[in-house]
């Protein structure tokens, strides 16, 4: 994330308006599509296809819900790391339960390929 402040060099800076006029038709497709990302901007999906860049696939349910878990048991090790390291004492259970579900969570993944 940029820090407060920062601004991009002149020769990066997007400062260029294309103005493309669509169908309803057209709207509405290149809108499901982006809704179907999840995450993706209108522009930044119209800048990936128009430039040839990679556009990411969706995302299955079983897909987002796993980086859900993944998100969630990274909290937990965040959590219980820093507890540590502000010399606060934790129960070694703390840590074996986000271990048991980092290896739940991997082995759906890997089960999944």
């Amino acid at each position: 994330m940029p820090r407060k402040g920062y601004r991009k060099p002149d020769a990066e800076a997007r400062r260029s308006i294309l103005r493309v006029y669509l169908t309803p038709a057209e709207r509405a497709h290149i809108d499901s599509c982006v809704a179907r990302l999840g995450g993706m901007t209108l522009a930044d999906f119209v800048r990936r296809r128009v430039m040839s860049y990679p556009v990411p696939r969706a995302r299955t349910a079983d897909e987002a819900e796993l980086i859900r878990a993944l998100q969630k048991v990274g909290t937990n090790l965040n959590q219980l790391a820093r507890s540590v390291n502000t010399g606060h004492a934790i129960e070694p259970t703390g840590f074996q339960a986000a271990i048991d579900e980092l290896r739940s969570a991997l082995s759906k993944i890997a089960i999944g390929r």
